[in-house]
Parts: C-alpha cells; sequence; structure tokens
C-alpha cells in the first residue's frame, strides 16, 4: 500500500493543513480498497472473469473458516446504497431508515437484497461507520467541495481551506447562500450558511467541525406504522437538521474526525433530497442478490440453519423464480 502521508498529532485540538493533491491521494487508496471492502461477488467475478457461482460458493466457504463474514443487506430505493445489515437473512427488519441517506425503506424482496462479505478484520480494518454511497451525476454535478478525512486515533483534525489563495487551498471563496453537507459513511447531514461575499481583504472564518456534532439520527417510525407515518418521518428530518453559518465564503474547515470513522468534507448546493442523493436505476451496479444465495448448494449445506424470516411482520417475497422438473 501507498502511505498518503496524513499523519496525527498527540495534541487533540491541533490541526494538519491538508491540500486537494493529498485529499486526492487519500481518496484514491479508499477506492483502491473499495473492492475489498465490502467483496461484492458478482463484481469480483466480472473482474476476475469467473463465474458468479463459483466465486460465491468460494466465499461462502471462506465464511464457514472464518476468514470473511457474509452480511445481508437490503438495496435503498432512493440511494442506492445499503438500508441496514444483518448477519442473519431472517433477521432483516420489515422497514428501515437508510443509514447513509436516512430514507424509509419497505425491505419485502429478497431480489432488493445485496449479499455481501466483509474480511475478518485481524486481515482488514477499515475505520468506517457505514459503506459509501455512490452519488449520481447529477448529484456530483451540484458539488463544490469533496475531500476525504481519515479517522485518527488522538482525535486530532486536518484543516482544508477555500478562498484563502494559497497553494493548498481546495478552490476559490463560497459564494453567500445555504449549502447542504452530507457524508453517507460518517453517518452525518447538516446544512452550511455563508451569510455574505468574502471582502479580499479579510481574514478566512475558522470553521471549528467536530463529525460527532454533525452526526444524524436515524428517522424512528413504528414496524407497523402506515405509509403516511414513514413518509412523516422522513419529512421531519431536514427540519432537524443543525446548521453551521460562517460570516463569509473565505473559511478554514478545521474538521476532527472524533467518531473515529472515515469522514467526507462533502458541501453541495442546497437542493431536494432526491435531486442529491437518488442514484437512478441505469447508474447502478449489478449485485449478488439473496435469491442467488438461497438457490445456491454450498449456502443450504452450510448454513442449512439460516431462514428467510421468522418474523410475522416480514413479507419478504421473490419476483423471478425458475421452476425445473
Amino acid at each position: 500500500a501507498k502511505p498518503v502521508g496524513f499523519g496525527e498529532l498527540e495534541d487533540s485540538d491541533a490541526v494538519i493543513p491538508k491540500g486537494p493533491e493529498e485529499a486526492n491521494a487519500f481518496l484514491q487508496k479508499a477506492v483502491g480498497i473499495g473492492p475489498l471492502n465490502p467483496i461484492e461477488p458478482t463484481a469480483l467475478a466480472k473482474g476476475g472473469g469467473f463465474s458468479e457461482e463459483e466465486v460465491l460458493t468460494e466465499l461462502l466457504y471462506a465464511t464457514r473458516t472464518g476468514t470473511v463474514r457474509m452480511q445481508f443487506a437490503p438495496e435503498c430505493d432512493r440511494c442506492g446504497s445499503v438500508v441496514t445489515t444483518r448477519d442473519r437473512l431472517g433477521d432483516l427488519p420489515p422497514r428501515a431508515a437508510c443509514e447513509g441517506c436516512n430514507h424509509p425503506n419497505a425491505i419485502d424482496s429478497l431480489d432488493r437484497i445485496k449479499v455481501l462479505f466483509l474480511f475478518n478484520s485481524d486481515i482488514l480494518y477499515v475505520l468506517m461507520d457505514n459503506f459509501a454511497c455512490t452519488p449520481s451525476q447529477e448529484s456530483f454535478a451540484r458539488t463544490q467541495i469533496f475531500a476525504t478525512v481519515p479517522a485518527t486515533s488522538t482525535g486530532s483534525g486536518f484543516r482544508y481551506s477555500v478562498g484563502t489563495g494559497e497553494g493548498k487551498e481546495l478552490r476559490p471563496a463560497l459564494e453567500p447562500g445555504k449549502y447542504r453537507m452530507h457524508c453517507p459513511v460518517a453517518k452525518t447531514d447538516n446544512y452550511l450558511v455563508v451569510e455574505r461575499k468574502a471582502n479580499e481583504d479579510e481574514e478566512p472564518h475558522c470553521c471549528k467541525l467536530k463529525v460527532s456534532d454533525v452526526v444524524c439520527q436515524p428517522s424512528t417510525f413504528s414496524r407497523r406504522g402506515s405509509n403516511d407515518l414513514i413518509a412523516g418521518a422522513a419529512a421531519d428530518h431536514r427540519s432537524q437538521l443543525k446548521t453551521l453559518t460562517v460570516p463569509h465564503g473565505k473559511i478554514h474547515f478545521d474538521v476532527y474526525p472524533d467518531t473515529r470513522s472515515f469522514f467526507v468534507l462533502w458541501v453541495q448546493e442546497d437542493c431536494d433530497d432526491d435531486v442529491l442523493m437518488r442514484l437512478p436505476e441505469e447508474e447502478r451496479s449489478s449485485y449478488t442478490k439473496a435469491t442467488s444465495v438461497i438457490h445456491n448448494r454450498a449456502f443450504n449445506r452450510l448454513f442449512s440453519d439460516q431462514v428467510v424470516s421468522a418474523n410475522p411482520d416480514s413479507m419478504l417475497s421473490i419476483q423471478n423464480v425458475v421452476l425445473v422438473f
């Protein structure tokens, strides 16, 4: 692995200035281990020229030996990422808010449940509270700042700057207005308000951002609640988001990853949630479905104790069935 040189400081209140080159280097490292965290059988099979069935079978045996851990992860209707995860298929709830975008989901189809594998932490340990999402082309076009921040063991932070005119600035000063800040990995969601245009002779404003201060609590709703109640919980989400206010657009973002999770300083135009967070079907990647797994011979031999669900509220359907006589 190639080190990216982010480092950390003993003083938990201190920050290390970083620039776009360092942010991109760390991002490339994160992207590099993406195929291994998590392992998606469909992607692995396609990349290696193997059959999906062959890869899946090998991963099931690796699960049995403890090399990897198998997880069942419903696909979010909106962002396409993982709603929640369970080690056992039958333990999935009938409904849940997406841990990345907070969209309420009904979990009712085996064809919309991904099967993922993660290495044992002794083999690969990544400080991430959640899976990353793939922004849509439209969403990424609304991005003003995108910079990666690794976790530190001491609690010290990193400084990203805009509008400073220095070599490490990410971009020119932000224009006045309201912005959306969102990181699905660290489960944060908040607003940023820039009050006015920065004057040329003004010093940058220091915006101290502790990640724990903007972690968003997931929507709660009755497991037996109606769709209206679920929609109501989602509608309340935006009204409860915290707002960071800065006097002008020259900003030092002093980010403290105190939740011990990878974090993305992601600032976008304040648009409708569907614009920022919805990933169209045509932009989504294929994945191994729970439907395929429960018909796999190795799965039925090695994990015969797994059931679709013992929960009376759960109604998991299969959309595509082939009967062979």
